[in-house]
């Protein structure tokens, strides 16, 4: 009337037990809540998150030598400044948008 059950395989027991293992350890890692460590060091606060702002003369000596400085050039010399930003993926504004 009713078969006779086979024994299960133990290398088919033995497979399933790592597959399940293996399922459960990738959920882990992929699902795992983000923890700070407590011993790493302080992330920057908000206002160093703030694009820096620095300003590059271009200016020609005596000699014509030209000069690209973070310092203003001695007085009574032709300089161009140009403020460069920190942030280099900000595009400026397009000349119509900005008046």
């Amino acid at each position: 009337m009713f078969a006779e059950k086979k024994p299960l395989n133990k290398a088919l027991l033995g497979g399933i037990a790592v597959a399940v293992a293996a399922a459960l350890g990738i959920g882990y890692w992929l699902f795992k809540p983000k923890t700070v460590n407590p011993g790493a060091a302080p992330g920057p606060n908000v206002a160093s998150l703030a694009p820096q702002k620095l300003m590059i003369y271009k200016w020609k000596d005596g000699q014509g030598t030209w000069h690209l400085t973070d310092e203003a050039p001695p007085a009574g010399i032709p300089s161009e400044p140009r403020e460069f930003r920190s942030d280099p993926n900000t595009l400026p504004l397009p000349p119509l948008v900005q008046k």
